[in-house]
């Protein structure tokens, strides 16, 4: 694996994550982390960068540098904590969804690939509950457009759109030979 300072194998095809994701997680020396955003970009015009943000100051900065996304820890735990307060049979199914080994409900983006069973189809012709078992719960139409929240069965998905789906394990193994030749 590349050490985090080595962004040449983010041109290797090999890569899992090419034109995927890269974290600036190091924040602690200050700038440290905005070359390796910048040289990332640089290798890898389509890679997608997340960071971690202590202040809301550093937050600006990062985006400022190329940064995509940047989560606050203090602000998610936060949030979190309130709802586990206000709402806490909500709070336990959000716990069961992102415990990690645990049989329970995931939820994760699932992209059309070119010449799939989805490819070109409606939401009501695929079936995917009926099929998979895994709920489509938002259907982006193609990167960089906003999610569709509740689509309607007559919703089309080509090649490029991406499903954020809700299902255990099996449920969206299932759904990966909808979305994949």
């Amino acid at each position: 694996m590349a050490q985090s300072h080595d962004v040449r194998h983010l041109r290797d095809p090999d890569c899992p994550t090419l034109g995927r994701v890269v974290s600036l997680w190091d924040t602690q020396c200050g700038a440290a982390p905005y070359p390796r955003g910048v040289s990332a970009r640089r290798v890898n015009p389509e890679i997608r960068i997340a960071s971690r943000a202590d202040t809301d100051e550093e937050g600006v900065r990062l985006r400022r540098v190329g940064a995509d996304a940047v989560v606050s820890v203090s602000v998610a735990g936060g949030r979190r904590l309130a709802d586990a307060m206000a709402s806490p049979d909500l709070a336990q199914l959000a716990d069961a969804m992102v415990r990690h080994g645990a049989p329970e409900l995931l939820l994760r983006e699932a992209g059309v690939v070119e010449h799939s069973r989805a490819d070109g189809r409606r939401l009501d012709e695929l079936r995917v509950t009926e099929v998979s078992g895994a709920v489509v719960l938002a259907v982006r139409p193609r990167p960089g457009k906003p999610y569709v929240l509740r689509p309607l069965p007559s919703t089309r998905v080509d090649a490029r759109a991406t499903l954020l789906v809700l299902g255990d394990r099996d449920a969206l193994h299932r759904l990966d030979e909808l979305v994949i030749p």
